[in-house]
C-alpha cells in the first residue's frame, strides 16, 4: 500500500490547492503513480484562522472533493496539518487529529524553541500521539530531542530522494520513529516520481513505514 500522508487536494482551502482543477490533476497524478490513499492535510495557522472556521471550511471542501472522485482514484482520508501555536493546547484537538487521534504538527522554522518543546510534551497527553510534519526541516539535534520525548515524524518524498539524506533518515525509518511520508506543496510534477525512485531504494523500509501510516489511519477509516 502507498499512502501520501500530506496531500494538498482540498479545493479552495488555500492557495496550495486553489481550484477543483488543481484537485483533479493531483488525484490523477496520484492514481497514475499507484497511490492507494491520500491524506488531505490542509494547513491550519491559528494566527490566520480560528479552528472552528477552519474545520467548517475543511469539511465543506471535503464534500466537494468527494464529488470529483472517480473509480480507480485513491481513497481520501481527511486530516489536518496544524502549525504549532502557544494557544493550541486550549483547542479541542480531537477534531484536528489525523487518523486514530494523531496530531500532525508543523513546527515554526528555525531551532526548536523551549516553549514549543515543553508544549509538545503536554500536547502528547491530550492526543494519541504527535507526528512532526516535514521532519527533514529540523536539525539532527532537534529531531533526536523530539523522538526522545515520544514524538514521531513524517518526511516528504524528496527528503529520501538523495542518498545522503536516505543515509541520515534510514535508521529512523527502520526503528519506527518515522511513521509516514508525504508530498510537498506545489510539487505536482515531481512528487510521485520521487516516490517511485525511493521505492526502489528503500525496499523493506518503505513497506514498513507505509504499514505504520496505514495503522494510524485504520480506526478513522473503519477498516
Amino acid at each position: 500500500m502507498l499512502i501520501d500522508f500530506r496531500a494538498q487536494i482540498l479545493p479552495g482551502m488555500d492557495n496550495l490547492c486553489p481550484s477543483h482543477l488543481t484537485a483533479i490533476r493531483r488525484l490523477l497524478l496520484a492514481q497514475q503513480a499507484g497511490v492507494d490513499v491520500l491524506v488531505a492535510a490542509p494547513l491550519l495557522d491559528l494566527d490566520q484562522m480560528p479552528a472552528a472556521l477552519f474545520l467548517k471550511r475543511r469539511d465543506a471542501a471535503a464534500e466537494h472533493l468527494e464529488l470529483l472522485l472517480q473509480e480507480g482514484m485513491p481513497r481520501v482520508a481527511v486530516g489536518a496539518e496544524v502549525l504549532w501555536h502557544p494557544a493550541l493546547e486550549r483547542e479541542e484537538l480531537s477534531a484536528l487529529c489525523t487518523g486514530d487521534g494523531w496530531l500532525l504538527l508543523r513546527l515554526p522554522d528555525g531551532r526548536l524553541a523551549e516553549e514549543a518543546a515543553a508544549s509538545l510534551e503536554r500536547l502528547q497527553k491530550q492526543v494519541r500521539g504527535v507526528i512532526i510534519a516535514g521532519m527533514e526541516r529540523l536539525s539532527e539535534e532537534d529531531a533526536q530531542r523530539l523522538f526522545a520525548i515520544g514524538c514521531r515524524g513524517e518526511l516528504s518524498f524528496s527528503a529520501l530522494s538523495h542518498h545522503h539524506d536516505r543515509d541520515r533518515w534510514l535508521p529512523y525509518l527502520e526503528h519506527g520513529e518515522i511513521v509516514a511520508l508525504g508530498s510537498e506543496p506545489g510539487d505536482d510534477r515531481h512528487a510521485y516520481r520521487k516516490l517511485s525512485k525511493i521505492s526502489r531504494k528503500l525496499d523493506g523500509a518503505l513497506e514498513a513505514v507505509m504499514e505504520r501510516a496505514a495503522e494510524i489511519l485504520k480506526t478513522a477509516s473503519g477498516e
